[in-house]
């Protein structure tokens, strides 16, 4: 065997790999014709694999009554939340806190086709009834 023909048959198999992806090209020498079959198969499978992904929108479920709630206590105060739907998009509930300090505050409230409405009542220092953005205020002490 030639050294030029050791040196191709070298660079064929990989052995010098700085070359390798080069000695690849050199041998193979696509064709123009060739590399638009080429783009024309990945253009067709990203096409068809598009359209396997596309499958028949999820049922839509409409609201269903429920009503949850919990409290938790520990050794700095407690916290509470419930609420419940009636399936017909009226929500009502309420959430709140004690401090150990013996600070609370209580939020009411209903969201339904008028909106979301709060009303919140609290004893927290320097709160005053007060109604911000449509929010019903009562401060206690």
């Amino acid at each position: 065997m030639s050294r030029k023909d050791q040196q191709n048959y070298d660079l064929f198999l990989g052995w010098n790999r700085r070359f390798h992806v080069a000695s690849a090209l050199w041998i193979i020498r696509p064709s123009p014709k060739m590399c638009g079959k080429f783009v024309l198969l990945f253009v067709f499978v990203a096409v068809i694999s598009a359209l396997i992904g596309v499958g028949k929108a999820d049922q839509l479920h409409r609201p269903q009554p429920y009503s949850f709630g919990y409290a938790i206590e520990d050794a700095h105060g407690s916290q509470h939340r419930q609420e419940e739907g009636d399936g017909a998009g009226v929500v009502r509930g309420s959430y709140g806190f004690v401090d150990e300090r013996g600070i609370h505050r209580i939020v009411y409230y209903v969201a339904d086709h008028l909106g979301f409405r709060a009303k919140i009542v609290t004893n927290e220092p320097g709160t005053a009834n007060q109604n911000p953005a449509g929010v019903l205020m009562q401060s206690v002490v």
